[in-house]
């Protein structure tokens, strides 16, 4: 009986729709639901006991569970009881509606204090069946979209406080130097390079805000422009370095982009991470690819340390830390790629990363960015 439950797991792992676990002893009760479920999209795993249920938890996790209540060995209510004790959030906060055939208004009761969110009635109505299931998906879909969206507030607040505290201490040090003519007024300029850190800090908050509201507004955008453009506002970067931006953009390419988020958010942040993490004396490379009628290809190639293997995973992951010191001891956000990623995808394009660390291809080392936007047909 468990291969069988086994073999569910492997045909259906794979699948997009969402996912039902059925737990009941019946045969026959499995494969009617199995039926009917099936037939409206969803993707169906089945058990014939608790310990089966259990040992399929542990490779999938369903959007929800229909869960027999008498069955041998372990009742609903102790398999029940088993997945809400569960230590790992993802196992315990399924949703489980029990299948029964009780209606003592007593074991109902016993249902929802086990951790049930609702029952149905054996023998069930498909219509009922499929009314409830619907409900309880849509629930916890929104629930999780919920949750994966504040975890990102904690994270973004965190990562906030962290970066915007150091220029602030910086302000007020120099601020009570100053004011106890300790430090030169010329020091103000540090006072002055703190206040615009936080600004920038700001502004990054208003684009993801401005991205997860889907508040952007595309339009054509001059691809070689937009990057001269980039390149101009980072000129004391390139210069303090030494670095040379080589560009091979033809002039008339145009693209589908919001322009201000395009320059200031996705290539600053770009140009600034090429320049933070290459060695002075150094180029940066940016070349195109006409990918096909509908897209075009950018690549940013830096020839510097390159990004370990272990934080490349991670990259585009707003809860993730991967900010580094650059070569000249250069800090950053932490978010910075995250708020790329945001943007590439409201565009309707996509970002890919290419590195070899320094450390693990000490001759050929370096970071490429490849963007693809989609192409902007013009008179």
């Amino acid at each position: 009986m468990q291969q069988k439950g086994n073999s569910k797991i492997m045909e259906q792992e794979n699948s997009n729709k969402s996912k039902i676990l059925i737990v009941d002893d019946s045969m026959n009760n499995l494969k009617l639901l199995s039926s009917t479920l099936k037939h409206n999209g969803y993707a169906i795993y089945i058990a014939q006991n608790g310990m089966n249920a259990l040992n399929i938890l542990e490779k999938v996790s369903p959007d929800l569970i229909l869960l027999d209540v008498v069955m041998p060995e372990m009742d609903g209510y102790e398999v029940c009881k088993k997945i809400k004790d569960n230590e790992n959030d993802t196992i315990k906060n399924i949703p489980i509606i029990f299948l029964t055939a009780k209606v003592d208004k007593n074991d109902i009761i016993k249902g929802f204090q086990c951790g049930a969110v609702d029952y149905i009635t054996k023998p069930f109505h498909p219509m009922e069946l499929l009314a409830r299931v619907k409900t309880h998906i849509s629930l916890k879909q929104s629930k999780d979209m919920i949750e994966k969206i504040s975890q990102e507030r904690k994270e973004l607040i965190h990562i906030l406080c962290h970066d915007i505290k150091n220029p602030l201490g910086a302000i007020q040090s120099f601020s009570e130097l100053i004011l106890n003519d300790i430090s030169p007024v010329s020091h103000l300029k540090y006072i002055s390079s703190s206040v615009t850190s936080i600004l920038e800090i700001v502004d990054l908050v208003r684009d993801i805000q401005k991205v997860e509201d889907k508040s952007i507004s595309l339009e054509h955008v001059n691809l070689k422009h937009s990057i001269q453009t980039s390149i101009e506002s980072l000129t004391y970067q390139f210069d303090k370095k030494n670095i040379t931006p080589i560009l091979d953009i033809p002039d008339m390419i145009y693209v589908w982009a919001e322009p201000v988020s395009m320059i200031h958010s996705v290539f600053n942040n770009l140009f600034t991470n090429a320049i933070k993490f290459s060695y002075p004396n150094n180029s940066i490379k940016v070349s195109y690819k006409i990918e096909s009628e509908s897209f075009v290809k950018l690549s940013i190639k830096d020839f510097g340390i390159g990004i370990p293997e272990i934080l490349q995973k991670n990259i585009f992951s707003i809860n993730k830390n991967t900010t580094r010191v650059g070569t000249n001891g250069e800090k950053g956000t932490g978010f910075g790629m995250p708020l790329v990623k945001k943007f590439m995808i409201a565009y309707g394009g996509d970002i890919l990363l290419l590195s070899q660390d320094e450390n693990a291809f000490p001759q050929e080392h370096g970071t490429e960015f490849i963007l693809t936007f989609v192409k902007a047909v013009t008179a």
